[in-house]
Formats: C-alpha cells, structure tokens, sequence
C-alpha cells in the first residue's frame, strides 16, 4: 500500500478537505477536486468485502465527498450517502474497498476524526440479518418475553400487553435490562404512533426503558392537555434507538399496534 500516515503533514490526508487546527477539526479546502479518478460500481454490483459504516457525517456532505475522505486508505469501488425521500442525508453512508487490508486501515484511522464539528464513528457494516439474529439472541438472553415492559404483562389469549399494576407505586424507574454505553450527541427520536389514550408520559419511559437508557419522553396533547395518541422517545444511543424500534413496531399494548419509527425532520 502506497499511503503511509504522516502527523507532520496531517491537513493532506483527506482529498478535498483540510484540516483547521484553530477549530480542531477538518474543513472543506475549496481547492478544485477532479471527477472521481476510477470507475464506481452500480448499486446492482456485488462487492465482496464487507463496507464500512460510517455514522454522523455532515449534513453537506455527498458521495463525492465521502471518497475524498477515505481515498488516501485505497481503492474505493463504491460509495454511497443514504438519503430520505426528500433527497436529504441521513448523516451516514457505506464506503466499500477492493480489500479488507484497506477497509481495517481506513476503519483504524477515520474512526473517531473530527469533520465540520461531527466526530465520525465508523465501523465494520452489520448485515440485516446478522443484526436481526443478534437483537434477538440478545433479548432471549435477557429476559423472557412476557416479562420485557415494565409495568406490563402479555395476554396469551387477547395477545396483547395488558397493565398489570401501576408503574407509580415502584419508584424510582428501574435500570435498563439492556447494556449501555456513553450518550452520544444528536441521537435521533423514536416516533411512536398508535398509542393507547389512556398512555402518558411515565408510561411511555416504563413502555422503552427495558431497552436501554432513555433520555427524555415527550407525548403530543392538543390545547386541553389530552393526548393525541403519539409521542417521541429518545435513547442515549443510536445502537439502543435500533433495538428499541426492531422490538417494538408492531407490538400491540391495549388493543392498539404501535407504530415506532426514526422521527421525520429532526
């Protein structure tokens, strides 16, 4: 491999971008950066080393920006920034190389770098399945199911979650089943729709808190202070956020099916 680290040249590494020591953190160079200089694959073409994940990019941030940042680690075949509907990124993306040498050499050094006031996290890609088949071995190992919401319990023959004592006589709330890690910044809210009206604030922490360290709760109401039967829940993780989301869309609390989601324009 042709690149080697060099501290003493450290605003060179990133193509396109430079690194500002007065902010701490690399910055576009605004030099003029030529068209890609290899072909990329299409989203159809299959690649056989497994991507990197990268997490809280930029929001200004594109494809073409993202092969200028791991360029100097090796050949990049393929790039991609996940958008929403709106054409909008969703602050990460996937970066595939022709090697797994220079994936590990690329994952060693961007991981935690700083870009534009967002610390990178970048990480081995965990294919669906393999993510699924954890959450999963992992919530078998915790608990059973009928005994995962606190304050709740699953009626084999309504199948649903019924209340079964009042979560307000058994403070304070107890800790997460799930291990937790330290908060990040800019976690997104869960969406959670479809709730019961008789659902409120203490009841919507008690209904996620089995899945990690939830952070605030917030449930909609109109003028009156009735609830409009959605809310938002944030965790301290993104990790954590997944985990509650996979186990909880669809769940039936109270002869209505939850709708959780990442929340929309946050």
């Amino acid at each position: 491999m042709s690149f080697f680290y060099d501290d003493n040249d450290d605003e060179d590494i990133l193509f396109g971008w430079e690194f500002d020591t007065y902010e701490g953190c690399y910055v576009r160079s605004g030099r003029f950066c030529a068209p890609f200089p290899r072909p990329r694959l299409s989203r159809f073409q299959q690649v056989d080393v497994r991507p990197l994940y990268v997490r809280n990019l930029p929001g200004n941030v594109d494809e073409y920006g993202l092969e200028g940042m791991f360029s100097p680690f090796g050949n990049i075949v393929r790039t991609r920034v996940v958008q929403d509907r709106y054409g909008n990124s969703k602050e990460f993306g996937f970066v595939w190389f022709s090697s797994d040498d220079e994936a590990d050499e690329a994952l060693y050094w961007m991981n935690g770098r700083w870009i534009e006031d967002c610390e990178l996290y970048v990480a081995p890609a965990e294919y669906r399945e393999d993510r699924q088949a954890r959450w999963e071995a992992e919530l078998e190992q915790d608990v059973d199911d009928d005994d995962i919401l606190y304050g709740w319990d699953y009626d084999v023959h309504e199948k649903m979650y019924v209340r079964i004592f009042s979560p307000r006589d058994c403070a304070p709330f107890p800790s997460p089943l799930s291990p937790t890690g330290p908060a990040q910044h800019n976690v997104r809210p869960l969406y959670v729709g479809n709730l019961s009206w008789k659902i409120d604030d203490y009841d919507l922490y008690n209904l996620f808190s089995p899945f990690g360290h939830v952070t605030s709760t917030e449930l909609a109401t109109d003028k009156r202070g009735a609830s409009r039967r959605f809310g938002f829940v944030t965790f301290a993780t993104d990790e954590e956020t997944d985990y509650a989301m996979y186990w909880m869309n669809g769940r039936c609390i109270e002869d209505y099916c939850l709708d959780v989601e990442l929340a929309n324009n946050w």
